[in-house]
């Protein structure tokens, strides 16, 4: 690991980006959806997301909320 984050526009090839996936564990997806498509998101799942946790842990501070699995709850990330 390089200690450095990768960014990669929607228009680069897929394998590019799995190469670097695979070889960093982490990468940045720019512009991946187009902004009509994320203020769907936003204003479809903001009431599903968790409370903040009171005391935070190791990972995440205590005004973290998260959403788990938002991959496969979505079909935006599937379908369009």
């Amino acid at each position: 690991m390089s200690g450095r984050i990768s960014s990669f526009g929607a228009e680069e090839p897929t394998a590019r980006v799995v190469e670097e996936l695979l070889r960093e564990g982490v990468v940045i997806l720019e512009d991946l959806l187009a902004e009509e498509v994320v203020d769907r998101l936003n204003e479809e799942l903001l009431p599903r997301f968790g409370a903040p946790q009171a005391d935070g842990d190791a990972f995440r501070d205590p005004a973290t909320a998260t959403l788990a699995g938002i991959w496969g709850m979505h079909a935006v990330f599937s379908e369009e």
